[in-house]
């Protein structure tokens, strides 16, 4: 029997994309979410120092204590080239453990964040490049060969492709889940050559992912915006923009209920304003 759509669609778990130059207050704003939040840091936990700031613990001391967090990195050769890509298989493992934990009441959280999946992608990265030089007929000739012996990353096709299927594989998984999902990433930024002038200027931006997976992965989220940070006097806000113009990629499932650029954005805040709207009108 098919499902009435009605307002109970409404109470499902919002799926944020946060993308932007560092800096911007991307961070910041992910740990805002229904707590307790549970972050996978993808990298070192110096990430997550804007949570510990002066400034969050000011403005949200209601989330002290209901932040939690694992990291996950590789492991380094003397030349600064991993060792073994064993971070993308760790950042799994330690996801399952968490909801392992939840199940037998050790543990609980309502807000899933993943920063970055700028290291994410890294990982899968180095994931696919060690599974392709292992399947290899010719390891003399592969990427990570190379990297090994000159220390410089030249992913092939097949690498290319490789991450892209773990990455999405991740992402399909976490969406899976019933909690609110925050994915920070930077920004790629497409550029045109000004001959007469002699300079670039940026004509569009987007989340940063793999080839294709830049316009098919923010169209999976329900909300993803652009951040930036805005002088205003002796200080800077962080400000977010929630619908898309020419130049950047933005866009929100719940129309209607922000305004195109939101200030200091409290994920809790949003939540809130999306059901409350829909409420009012369901009336």
């Amino acid at each position: 029997m098919p499902r009435l759509l009605d307002d109970s669609i409404i109470g499902e778990h919002e799926k944020f994309l946060f993308y932007g130059p560092p800096g911007s207050g991307k961070t910041f704003s992910s740990l805002t979410g229904p707590p307790p939040t549970y972050c996978i840091v993808f990298g070192g936990a110096n990430e997550l120092k804007t949570g510990r700031s002066i400034d969050f613990r000011k403005k949200y001391p209601e989330l002290e204590g209901q932040i939690y967090f694992d990291q996950t990195t590789e492991p380094l050769g003397e030349r600064g080239h991993f060792v073994e890509a064993s971070a993308y298989d760790e950042a799994c493992d330690l996801l399952d453990a968490a909801l392992a934990a939840e199940e037998k009441g050790d543990f609980q959280f309502n807000t899933l964040v993943i920063d970055s999946a700028t290291g994410l992608r890294r990982y899968a990265m180095n994931k696919a490049m060690e599974v392709n030089y292992h399947r290899a007929t010719n390891k003399g000739n592969t990427a990570l060969k190379r990297l090994r012996d000159a220390n410089i990353i030249i992913p092939g096709d097949n690498d290319y492709m490789s991450e892209m299927s773990l990455t999405m594989q991740f992402f399909e998984w976490v969406f899976n889940l019933p909690k609110n999902v925050v994915v920070v990433t930077h920004e790629y930024q497409v550029k045109k050559y000004d001959r007469a002038k002699g300079e670039s200027f940026v004509t569009g931006r987007m989340p940063l992912f793999t080839g294709n997976h830049r316009e098919y992965m923010p169209a999976v989220f329900d909300n993803v915006w652009h951040f930036s940070p805005v002088p205003t006097g002796k200080s800077i806000i962080s400000r977010a923009q929630t619908v898309g113009d020419d130049t950047t990629y933005a866009k929100t499932r719940m129309g209607g209920v922000l305004a195109q650029y939101e200030r200091d954005v409290n994920i809790r805040d949003i939540i809130a304003r999306f059901r409350k709207a829909e409420k009012k009108l369901g009336k």
